[in-house]
């Protein structure tokens, strides 16, 4: 994945308030879809609205290596901007540890259950 600040930490950036996405091809677009079902329904499932500004979506196959400086760098910036955000990591099946250093690292971990989205 990487980090180049050009891409804002090859993730895609979405405001919840309005659902107006960035950068999104047509596979993208199919999984921020399904992603926000899923927390949607997360969210109900746990009696919790979420009162989030902005997420930044980020998503992950085996990307141990960058995954912790990446979600330093989006949790960094929210700070900086003083916006109620979160970061989501959406997790393809990842075998490396992923899952448990996006964790660790203060991130939201979602499972994404259909490959190659």
């Amino acid at each position: 994945m990487g980090c180049d600040g050009s891409a804002l930490l090859a993730g895609i950036l979405f405001l919840r308030k309005s659902l107006t996405c960035y950068t999104l091809g047509q596979n993208e677009s199919t999984a921020i879809v399904m992603l926000e079902n899923q927390v949607g329904a997360d969210a109900v499932a746990n009696e919790q609205i979420p009162t989030l500004e902005l997420s930044i979506i980020m998503p992950c196959l085996n990307e141990a290596e960058t995954l912790a400086t990446c979600i330093g760098k989006a949790r960094d910036y929210l700070e900086q901007q003083k916006i109620a955000g979160e970061v989501l990591i959406a997790d393809n099946g990842s075998s490396d540890g992923s899952q448990e250093i996006a964790t660790n690292s203060g991130a939201r971990v979602v499972t994404i259950l259909e490959r190659g989205l």
